[in-house]
């Protein structure tokens, strides 16, 4: 089965929905809901392209430039939990890049105007005692 060589996902908070004469509307198409469906395959791509095995794996998402004081960190969640450990209160727009295996993602927001910078790796799921 052949994949794309690159996907881009936009999810944005700041929607508003309207329908074919411009009147507001609780169908959105293309909006956050819509795109998370998107989001849903992009993901599943690139846990396909790093053959990631839930009972083996976890995800690491080390980030950078992040908040208004532009802080450095990473945080390790179970796949499930990625977009909730890469989302904040408040309006944002996530940008998600999958090229070939690599996964990176792009976060604006109005304290992160230029942007927070992630990227996504798989690493081995501790064990527990």
């Amino acid at each position: 089965m052949e994949t794309m060589d690159k996907q881009v996902v936009v999810l944005t908070t700041d929607c508003t929905c309207t329908d074919e004469d411009g009147g507001y509307t609780p169908d959105c198409y293309g909006c956050y809901d819509d795109e998370k469906g998107n989001l849903d395959y992009l993901l599943k791509d690139w846990a396909k392209a790093n053959e990631f095995d839930a009972d083996k794996h976890v995800v690491c998402i080390k980030g950078r430039a992040m908040t208004w004081l532009r802080r450095d960190g990473y945080a390790v969640v179970d796949y499930e939990s990625m977009l909730d450990a890469l989302t904040i209160r408040g309006d944002y727009t996530l940008t998600f890049t999958l090229e070939g295996a690599s996964l990176k993602v792009v976060r604006t927001s109005h304290d992160e105007p230029t942007g927070a910078y992630f990227e996504v790796t798989k690493v081995e799921r501790p064990v527990e005692d």
